[in-house]
């Protein structure tokens, strides 16, 4: 278990040196064209979606991190505390977000003309946000089902 403590460790410092990095060059990037870079709705919202991956890896680290071995994902729900399933949840929600939204940058990076307003990229992505946070508690909840099933 420490091991697996000690890796996550390593790669949530990676992460946040990375993210400083990204920070810090999208910054030096972003100054010079900066009029042009806010008056498109593309840019707008992938630099929404970045504050997102931020607060919620940001969330991630804070709040579930330093409780994730109380969390148990090897066990059905017997003895599983309020606690433990809030955080549970939220880290099936946390990581849906992630996923989704390292996903939808990436896709909005490789389409070049994108002619949409920014009211409607930032309703398909507030769409997005939302079925992936319903679905994530779909999943744990067929996850948690699936552990009493095995343990029975």
């Amino acid at each position: 278990m420490q091991n697996e403590v000690d890796t996550m460790k390593i790669f949530s410092q990676v992460i946040w040196v990375a993210l400083g990095i990204f920070l810090f060059s999208g910054t030096a990037l972003f100054l010079p064209k900066s009029e042009e870079l806010l008056a498109s709705p593309k840019f707008v919202t992938k630099m929404i979606a970045v504050f997102v991956l931020i607060v919620n890896g940001t969330l991630l680290h804070f709040v579930v991190t330093p409780h994730l071995s109380e969390i148990p994902f090897n066990d059905g729900g017997a003895a599983i505390n309020r606690h433990a399933l809030y955080l549970r949840k939220l880290s099936f929600a946390l990581g849906g977000i992630s996923f989704s939204t390292w996903y939808f940058v990436f896709i909005l990076a490789l389409v070049k003309p994108v002619t949409l307003p920014l009211s409607t990229l930032l309703l398909v992505y507030g769409g997005l946000l939302i079925c992936v946070i319903i679905g994530s508690q779909i999943m744990e909840r067929i996850f948690t089902k699936q552990l009493k099933i095995m343990h029975i």
